[in-house]
């Protein structure tokens, strides 16, 4: 797979939050850009067949500083126009070396990134969410996750009906019922799963219960972000568990089961 943006005319060209895994060069460019801006992706750059790695422009196949200062006009290291980008095996020398102001990584592999779920990626593209581990989370210019908000991403794929017949609300409990929208994947769950809240109301405070098959609690986590990694290696015995979503006064919203198997 390659991308790649052939540019030349257009100006205030803005790539922001993206996630990619490709082979070749970034950018192929035919003539000089302004006010250009490469920040907070996470791509993997792989040597393409033909040679060509990282920002190219004519006369500089491999790119690096030389082109940027060529073809991209404004594009310094005081400007942190490309900024906070990882860039996995790829070398700092064919993209760029700034490094007193703009902050751009080098990783020699996935592994080092900690996706949730590198491997599996292609059978559901959440697992390429960053693990709570990972130095690119919250790593952005704007501390968010380097790459692409997958929350966001979901909540835009998610049709949601808005069709309510009772829009009552209780004093006492002003969350109104919830759809069961709540997922949980993969299942059954060995390591890290990933828990999909879905079409959550915003201003509350969430929580995460695990039960056991007897109603024993054994895992509490809080719920802040839509898409929550959980790490069952904690629980010690295989079986079938009940994962709750609690609001801020316990009452339980959603819930589903999740079976552990070693």
């Amino acid at each position: 797979m390659e991308f790649s943006l052939k540019l030349g005319d257009p100006k205030d060209v803005i790539i922001d939050h993206n996630t990619v895994f490709q082979t070749g060069a970034i950018t192929w460019v035919v003539d000089t850009v302004f006010n250009f801006k490469f920040t907070n992706n996470l791509i993997n750059c792989k040597l393409s067949a033909g040679k060509y790695q990282g920002m190219y422009g004519p006369g500089f196949a491999r790119g690096g500083n030389a082109p940027m200062a060529r073809y991209f006009q404004g594009l310094t290291d005081a400007s942190m126009r490309f900024h906070k980008n990882v860039f996995i095996g790829g070398d700092s020398i064919n993209y760029s070396n700034y490094t007193v102001l703009s902050k751009n990584y080098f990783p020699a592999s996935s592994s080092e990134v900690k996706f949730i779920d590198y491997t599996n990626g292609n059978s559901d593209y959440r697992n390429y969410a960053l693990l709570p581990v990972s130095i690119f989370k919250n790593n952005g210019s704007d501390g968010r996750d380097i790459g692409v908000d997958f929350a966001r991403l979901t909540e835009a794929q998610t049709l949601i009906k808005r069709c309510a017949t009772d829009t009552s609300v209780s004093v006492e409990n002003p969350i109104v019922a919830l759809s069961k929208s709540m997922t949980i994947f993969p299942n059954p769950a060995k390591t890290i799963c990933t828990l999909d809240l879905g079409d959550m109301p915003q201003g509350y405070e969430y929580s995460l219960r695990i039960l056991n098959i007897v109603g024993q609690e054994i895992m509490r986590v809080p719920a802040r972000t839509r898409i929550i990694p959980l790490d069952m290696t904690s629980i010690k015995s295989e079986g079938v568990y009940l994962v709750q979503l609690l609001d801020d006064k316990g009452n339980v919203l959603d819930e589903l089961n999740v079976l552990v198997a070693y």
